[in-house]
């Protein structure tokens, strides 16, 4: 009877523990969340930096892809855009597709005080949901079903 009851605890622990590891390794790679922020912080911080050297005007916006090496490249098709509004803030749009529609990526703003929820060139409210992951990137997800 104990060796029963041991086989049946070893069966849902590890039932469990497959559980955790699921959402753990699956999680970060199909959302926007702080999670899968932290994987692709490096990547992104890159593009931001690179970007500001990118000869944009006010109002002017630009489709560009990260290559292998790391480097900026203007793209006629790209999840990347790069634009500058009527006051020369720098914003950039990384779509990543997946979620809802396949609707969902980060935002970066030059401006750490400036929200992109509601503003003039984002995804509308009522059908994004938007949280902040750090001072100048915020991630975007379509709840449409």
């Amino acid at each position: 009877m104990a060796l029963r009851k041991k086989i049946i605890l070893f069966l849902l622990g590890s039932f469990v523990l497959g559980i955790m590891v699921f959402i753990l390794v699956f999680t970060p790679r199909n959302s926007v969340d702080h999670m899968n922020f932290m994987t692709r912080h490096g990547n992104l911080n890159t593009i931001a930096q690179q970007a500001h050297g990118l000869p944009l005007q006010p109002g002017d916006t630009m489709a560009v892809q990260l290559t292998a090496a790391g480097t900026l490249e203007v793209g006629s098709y790209s999840p990347i855009m790069v634009r500058r509004d009527g006051e020369s803030r720098l914003f950039i749009t990384v779509d990543t597709g997946g979620g809802h529609l396949g609707n969902q990526g980060y935002i970066y703003s030059e401006d750490k005080d400036f929200n992109v929820v509601g503003a003039e060139g984002f995804p509308l409210v009522e059908s994004y949901e938007y949280k902040r992951l750090n001072d100048h990137w915020w991630s975007y997800d379509s709840v449409e079903d």
